[in-house]
């Protein structure tokens, strides 16, 4: 299979296990909306599942860029996991068809609707018959995601993700038991155990760096937005990966939020004032959240203090610590106690942790070094 010329497939299995008649309707007289939009407007990524004879379902992808160069990605489901790409210059004919030409003589060809295309037959008609429906690509929004696919790693245990392009790519983290980074050919796979966490210089960025049989493998997430090149879809890290001399670049996301908190966190403001370290004799409060123990250990700017904590979703709840018992000048200890055990929401931005007592901040944190 050298391209990924649609016309051949269906004239390859429609006609041999769908045999349907074809003919020359007018393309607007369908459900769809018929808007035409101009070729600027077209810009963006489609993508859905087509028909196949011999697999699941051909899981196709076309991205059409503003210098008129297209690409397209194809995965035949159930058949093999390789990601065939195609890429060459698109045209928009009559405002309503969209044309791709390729290395070949033959072109595809796809009906211009409003944010979706519909696949037409080689020679540029209208596919009927109980499959016609399944011929559309929806297009994706900016900040769409693949809620289904990211519900079903989450459920899975999966607690943070990346993918990238040209070549694809896809790690998932189970911080409690293993990363698992997959390319398509499979050339570059590899499951590890979750190795210790260091901080790179800049506070912002993670990474997790071993070694293994086959080399090092190192993972750099980096708190700074990212974009989807193939999709738009926005994500919260850049990531970088080293794997065996090659580097894979792409986007990341948490999809469990509560690993956010697992961090060393300096109080910075407490009901509502700041905090000074003249104001205490030895070190500032600090707070160290472990999520996938659910403990905490931290210090109250006097004693040391250590206890469990029970977090879900944007829920957090101190348990009463066990404290060293040194004695402690003024109230701010007991206050800063009592406050900690009636926290019972929290929010992570921008290196900061807020605690809410029923919605009001009651303490900010800030992530430490």
């Amino acid at each position: 299979m050298k391209n990924l010329l649609l016309w051949l497939v269906l004239s390859g299995f429609l006609m041999a296990c769908h045999p349907q008649k074809q003919n020359n309707q007018n393309i607007g007289n369908t459900d769809l909306q018929t808007t035409s939009p101009h070729a600027s407007k077209i810009l963006g990524t489609y993508s859905g599942t087509l028909p196949c004879a011999d697999c699941e379902g051909i899981q196709y992808s076309l991205t059409l860029d503003e210098e008129a160069q297209y690409e397209t990605s194809v995965i035949y489901l159930g058949k093999s996991d390789k990601i065939v790409t195609t890429r060459g210059v698109w045209s928009l004919q009559n405002d309503t068809t969209l044309v791709l030409d390729t290395a070949g003589t033959e072109q595809d060809q796809f009906w211009v609707g409003q944010d979706q295309l519909v696949m037409l037959d080689k020679k540029g008609e209208r596919i009927e018959g109980d499959l016609a429906d399944q011929y559309i690509l929806q297009r994706s929004s900016p900040a769409e995601e693949n809620p289904e696919v990211f519900d079903r790693k989450r459920e899975a245990g999966i607690d943070f993700v990346a993918l990238g392009n040209e070549p694809f790519w896809s790690l998932d983290i189970d911080f409690e038991k293993a990363m698992t980074f997959k390319t398509p050919d499979n050339q570059d796979s590899i499951v590890i155990a979750i190795p210790e966490a260091q901080r790179a210089k800049i506070n912002t960025t993670l990474v997790y760096d071993t070694t293994t049989e086959a080399g090092i493998f190192k993972v750099q997430m980096l708190k700074e937005p990212c974009t989807d090149n193939m999709s738009g879809a926005l994500f919260e890290y850049t990531v970088e990966i080293d794997r065996q001399g090659k580097t894979y670049t792409g986007c990341g996301r948490y999809l469990n939020p509560a690993y956010l908190v697992q961090a060393l966190w300096v109080l910075e403001r407490f009901a509502g004032d700041s905090v000074e370290q003249a104001s205490f004799n030895k070190e500032l409060p600090t707070l160290e959240i472990n999520y996938a123990e659910q403990t905490f250990t931290g210090h109250t700017g006097c004693n040391h203090m250590s206890g469990q904590v029970a977090i879900e979703d944007k829920e957090i709840h101190f348990q009463k610590p066990v404290l060293t018992r040194m004695s402690c000048p003024g109230s701010f200890e007991n206050n800063f106690l009592i406050q900690l055990e009636q926290v019972n929401t929290y929010s992570v931005e921008d290196s900061l942790l807020t605690l809410y007592v029923d919605d009001n901040t009651e303490m900010i944190f800030r992530k430490m070094n």
